[in-house]
């Protein structure tokens, strides 16, 4: 009987059997309030139930681990190039296929540049098989899980964070993106995909670009665009800095304290 608040992240509410969308339903019917860590994540919750109240509080970082100017020379083994950088298992949802796929043409341009593939490697050996055909072997790095400790070092490493998610066979999806505003301290711009909860992580042209899902096309043009521009890509990181450390997880704290 005592008031309760739910947090939907997005996955929760997509291609889920009946029984367990029945149960997802009443729950969030009970709920005194929904909060929601994105506007794209509130929409997947109207489909799915009523909440009594729907509140939008993205998810955040923290501004005090994540910042520009640490130690990365553990993480730049990989030579003096560009590193494009993703978080996040090695999986369907997050699609680092897409970026191994738009890699031959960003080596036509940028022959130096890496992409370093850091998180749980689901799917590792059929991303280094198509590394592999693609010719571009020698320029994916997989890093395995990093501990968290040495996370906000990794970040300092990379010149680009990339996450072009797509919506998987089983209906999971990106919410939010929370590793964005983790390179948004660090001081990286983003090139994220549509159609999810990505691009409420960045603003459009400020602070990163956004392609359409399954486009290798438009992610290497995007990642070219920046790579090809230091001071626009320099200007973006530091833009993308100052809005992230606008929302940091202390000024979240207070939004939910409200509630």
């Amino acid at each position: 009987r005592l008031p309760w608040v739910a947090v939907g992240h997005g996955t929760e509410f997509v291609n889920r059997a009946a029984g367990v969308r029945l149960l997802t339903r009443r729950a969030i019917d009970s709920a005194a309030a929904m909060i929601a860590v994105s506007e794209y994540t509130a929409g997947l919750i109207r489909e799915a139930a009523r909440p009594r109240h729907l509140i939008v509080i993205p998810n955040a970082a923290d501004g005090e681990r994540f910042r520009p100017g640490l130690d990365a020379s553990a993480w730049r083994q990989w030579g003096g190039g560009p590193v494009l950088l993703t978080v996040g298992q090695v999986s369907e949802r997050k699609a680092q296929d897409v970026v191994i796929r738009a890699l031959p043409r960003i080596l036509a341009d940028q022959p130096d540049a890496r992409y370093v593939i850091a998180g749980l490697p689901s799917r590792r050996e059929a991303f280094a098989t198509l590394a592999h055909e693609l010719g571009v072997a020698d320029k994916v790095h997989f890093t395995g899980m990093v501990a968290d400790r040495d996370l906000p070092a990794l970040y300092n490493a990379a010149d680009l964070f990339v996450l072009v998610s797509r919506r998987a066979a089983d209906g999971d999806v990106e919410g939010y993106g929370l590793v964005v505003q983790e390179a948004a301290l660090s001081g990286l711009p983003a090139v994220v995909s549509q159609d999810c909860g990505l691009t409420e992580a960045i603003r459009e042209g400020e602070t990163g670009l956004s392609v359409p899902p399954n486009d290798p096309d438009a992610t290497a043009a995007a990642v070219l665009s920046l790579l090809n521009d230091e001071s626009r890509r320099r200007e973006m990181g530091r833009q993308a800095r100052q809005s992230a450390l606008a929302s940091t997880w202390s000024e979240r704290i207070a939004e939910y304290d409200r509630v």
